[in-house]
């Protein structure tokens, strides 16, 4: 029987979270800086063998020439540190001990990593740790205070890396039958029916990357779902950061809840709607809504309106009607009450005579402040546009938005731009409709053809503002390009819908309209596969804007599509496109 490799047994063990803070840990569990941090978490100790401390040797056992000049030493005589700088005669140890000891260390350390685990002071060698403490009502019970401090890069026990969310070719199961949610150890599990007293349970590493997957999953296309924050903020939700440091814990969750969504999803080009929740859905569901009606009245305005922003997706996208109406009317007495709260009036606007940094993050707080209220716009937008259902916000909202879009004529935060290419849309559409109230044969009135022209200009402003970003394509993510995608299609069918007004009678107007067409056709050539699962419902009518014809005549019609070299073979692509957008989104509209 082979001899069992040895532990590591010359520096106290490290628990994560001071090894990524860099700070001195004592080995207990919890540790002292975890403590006094008052950090809701277990610590977590990474096993380690002695074949991957090989350069951690005993206090004084290094050479003395590596101890001079502070570089690593193995114990060996001579030290591979000094062999390799041609130092090897200098090599010597004050207390030279018996080469039998050197050659026995080195046979230790060359057991195969991995072969054994590294415990800490007040546990034994266990393939998992198990939490050991109550939770405190002044914060949220969450699943990533046991995890969100492991190093999630690291494979899980008995896999070769992060929990697969494709495993096996199917989706997650659903409520009554999940094969593979039953598979991990959960966190913790609500007791007594009172999620405020959670019961911690144990917690593998397996069940650790398997939030890691899903949680990124979502983060990146968290951009089309309109959560758009700071590079910081972005890596904390990544890594389940639970601590409140940066972002609010409550996020982190709703990653996870819309990541599981995503995942059931992922396996095929076609929606569908499942009915109900997978278990894992439900589980951060559950803790989403304990931490938002406990602790609602205590959270920043901003991340309150995130989390209520991406509830409003997840159950628009799940079907279920009375849970998105809920979300939604309480998404609107936030905004309405805390808008003032968000500083927008103090967001400096760019100077037009310096260089333009055109960049689609947000740019501090206030930049963030406007890419949240901007995300409730386009929401609103959408909804009134895709749904023709009446704006449902407080007038006000929207009108401060027009004046944000006006102050803000050359800011490229994806939110932003988003909505301003919806609200370019909406007025479109609004100007088209009261034309056609009109009595019929009567020209335009003077105010009506002013706005008419106005609006033109500020969609091809629009339009050029958001082709600058697209200039970094090769250093912005996949997932931007897009999104910026789709706000430049919106602005375009906004064209498209006020060209059309006048397509029929005048051959400029007619010729603007064909070559608008072909301009999106050329935009819309790039999506393929399951890009079409990442894109808006909006774009549906954008599509069917594009796909009017511009004589109801058929001949005529077809005259056109002769006349205008590109147009037929563009019109073919965007109907294609319709096609793919109709069969992997929800509520795509397919006609006017």
């Amino acid at each position: 029987m082979s001899k069992a490799p040895s532990v590591a047994k010359f520096k106290t063990p490290t628990c994560v979270l001071c090894r990524q803070r860099k700070l001195r840990c004592d080995g207990e569990s919890p540790c002292g800086p975890c403590s006094r941090a008052r950090t809701l978490v277990v610590c977590t100790f990474i096993p380690k063998t002695s074949g991957q401390l090989r350069s951690e040797l005993p206090k004084g056992a290094a050479c003395i020439s590596c101890r001079q000049r502070k570089r690593r030493c193995d114990g060996i005589l001579p030290c591979r540190t000094c062999t390799a700088a041609s130092r090897a005669h200098e090599c010597e140890y004050r207390d030279r001990p018996n080469r039998r000891g050197f050659l026995a260390e080195q046979d230790r350390r060359s057991l195969p990593d991995g072969a054994s685990t590294c415990t800490s002071r007040s546990a034994n060698t266990s393939p998992s740790y198990t939490p050991g403490y109550s939770s405190s009502r002044d914060l949220p019970p969450e699943t990533e205070h046991t995890d969100s401090r492991f190093n999630l890069f690291l494979p899980s026990p008995g896999s070769s890396g992060l929990f697969n969310i494709y495993a096996n070719d199917r989706p997650l199961s659903m409520s009554g039958g999940s094969s593979v949610a039953n598979s991990f150890a959960f966190p913790y599990l609500p007791t007594g029916g009172n999620t405020s007293s959670i019961a911690f349970r144990e917690v593998s590493l397996e069940r650790a990357s398997e939030l890691f997957s899903v949680r990124n999953l979502f983060l990146d296309h968290c951009w089309h779902y309109g959560l758009n924050v700071t590079a910081e903020k972005r890596d904390a939700l990544s890594r389940g950061d639970t601590s409140g440091a940066l972002v609010a814990p409550v996020l982190v969750n709703i990653c996870q809840l819309l990541g599981y969504l995503l995942a059931n999803h992922s396996q095929s080009e076609i929606w569908q709607y499942f009915q109900g929740q997978t278990e894992d859905e439900a589980h951060q569901a559950r803790i989403t809504f304990d931490f938002l009606d406990r602790r609602d009245s205590r959270l920043d305005p901003e991340p309150s309106l995130q989390a209520y922003a991406l509830l409003v997706l997840y159950y628009g996208m799940k079907g279920d009607i009375v849970m998105h109406t809920k979300t939604w009317t309480k998404l609107g007495d936030l905004i309405a009450r805390d808008m003032a709260a968000l500083g927008l009036d103090d967001i400096p606007s760019l100077d037009h005579t310096t260089q333009l940094d055109f960049s689609s993050y947000p740019r501090g707080t206030g930049q963030e402040a406007l890419s949240t209220f901007s995300m409730i716009i386009f929401l609103e937008l959408g909804r009134t546009l895709v749904w023709k259902l009446p704006p449902s916000l407080d007038p006000q909202i929207l009108a401060k938005f027009r004046q944000l879009a006006t102050r803000h004529r050359t800011g490229t935060e994806m939110n932003f731009m988003r909505a301003k290419s919806n609200l370019f849309l909406f007025d479109s559409r609004q100007l088209v409709t009261e034309l056609g109230r009109s009595e019929l044969g009567q020209p335009p009135s003077a105010a009506w053809s002013r706005r008419y022209w106005i609006l033109i200009r500020e969609i091809h402003t629009h339009l050029n503002v958001l082709n600058m970003p697209l200039l970094e394509v090769s250093v912005i993510h996949e997932a931007q390009v897009l999104t910026l995608k789709i706000c430049i299609i919106f602005a375009l069918a906004a064209l498209i819908d006020l060209y059309a007004v006048f397509s029929p009678f005048q051959s400029e107007a007619r010729s603007k309209h064909c070559a608008t067409v072909e301009e999106m056709a050329a935009v819309c050539s790039v999506f393929s596969g399951r890009d079409f699962q990442y894109l808006d419902s909006g774009l549906g009518l954008c599509w069917s804007l594009a796909l009017r014809p511009i004589f109801h005549d058929p001949d005529a019609q077809a005259a056109v599509a002769r006349s205008q070299a590109g147009y037929q073979s563009a019109l073919d692509i965007i109907r294609e496109c319709r096609r793919g957008l109709s069969q992997a989104t929800p509520y795509v509209q397919m006609e006017i």
